[in-house]
């Protein structure tokens, strides 16, 4: 039997797996649309907009890089934040490489110790030897110090860490649990400062591989995700910080005529809130600001399918829905693997 020739043939490119890890607005989402040159994750200044770990790919000259963003790590109250952790901590998984992202604007001790914090407390993290780190300062634009004087205090910190992960490994003679850091960069999402040095880095890190993803591929998740994604986006920018927390969208319908002689799609969307008291909020006086969702929702959306979008949303009210283990699960959230299950109606 012959063995096609190709196959047994060394791959000339190369292709890594890389996580994005911090805590709430530190610039995760900003850093993957910046590296992605496409605005597919949702941007806003709500803590925890990312609720879902999200797989996007980018090809560096021969280097595909398979970017997770996850959730910001925090300490977990409800369900929906215990599992937004989950999402956070599963980034870790597969991953060959590793970014924690530090806001150069606030205290990198604290920082550091609350992700250490949650980190070891993971099964997954505590059990295994995990990928290399790159530690990535960000926001260096919106600091006070020049660039020369924090390049020095960000060195520091650096250097301290990775001593104390040395001689961590050392006392328990194991590479179990242990961080390694390998480099650090102070960066700029929004000016593009030091971003082709930190990709450079990272193609440097990635093995000899074939591309895992078909070529123009920008992510594993469907179009629906997105458009439900991009409607939240624009209802958190809007409702600011009166609702956004107890806001979740699901898409009722998509009807995807595409393909026929007058190209449009069809998308139906709620909006669920946790109070009655919230859904005149989100609809606004007369329905303005319903409109203006749907309206900047819908730009977005037309980008991303490539034809016009006919958007029906309306406003539905599921007390507790963050708690609801159904609707979590519809969200993309599955419970915990040690958590118990307990179901509740659908909404």
């Amino acid at each position: 039997m012959e063995t096609s020739s190709h196959l047994l043939k060394k791959p000339t490119t190369k292709s890594i797996t890389v996580s994005i890890l911090g805590a709430p607005n530190v610039g995760k989402s900003t850093l993957l649309n910046s590296l992605l040159g496409e605005e597919l994750a949702i941007v806003s200044p709500t803590p925890q907009t990312t609720r879902n770990k999200l797989r996007c790919i980018t090809v560096v000259d021969n280097t595909e890089i398979i970017l997770t963003d996850t959730p910001g790590h925090h300490r977990p109250s409800v369900e929906l934040n215990q599992r937004l952790n989950q999402q956070a901590w599963e980034g870790l998984q597969g991953a060959e490489l590793n970014l924690l992202l530090l806001d150069i604007t606030k205290n990198f001790i604290t920082q550091w110790q609350d992700f250490k914090r949650h980190l070891l407390q993971t099964p997954f993290a505590s059990s295994r030897k995990l990928a290399p780190f790159f530690l990535v300062f960000t926001k260096v634009d919106l600091s006070p110090l020049s660039y020369e004087e924090e390049f020095k205090r960000c060195e520091l910190f650096f250097l301290e860490q990775q001593k104390e992960q040395q001689q961590k490994q050392e006392y328990e003679g194991t590479e179990e649990n242990a961080l390694f850091f390998k480099k650090f960069f102070l960066i700029s999402s929004h000016q593009d400062k030091n971003l082709d040095e930190l990709v450079v880095s990272i193609t440097d890190e990635a093995p000899l591989s074939r591309h895992l993803y078909p070529e123009g591929d920008l992510s594993d998740r469907s179009e629906r995700f997105f458009v439900s994604e991009f409607i939240r986006e624009q209802a958190f920018n809007l409702l600011k910080d009166e609702v956004p927390h107890q806001l979740a969208v699901f898409i009722e319908s998509f009807e995807d005529l595409r393909e026929s002689s007058s190209p449009i799609c069809h998308i139906a969307a709620s909006i669920v809130v946790n109070k009655q008291s919230q859904k005149p909020i989100v609809i606004g006086q007369k329905g303005q600001r319903i409109k203006e969702i749907g309206t900047l929702a819908r730009q977005k959306i037309e980008k991303l399918l490539g034809s016009k979008v006919l958007l029906n949303l309306h406003v539905k009210v599921s007390p507790g829905w963050f708690k609801n283990n159904f609707v979590l699960e519809e969200l993309g959230l599955p419970r915990q693997n040690y958590a118990p299950r307990a179901w509740r109606k659908k909404i």
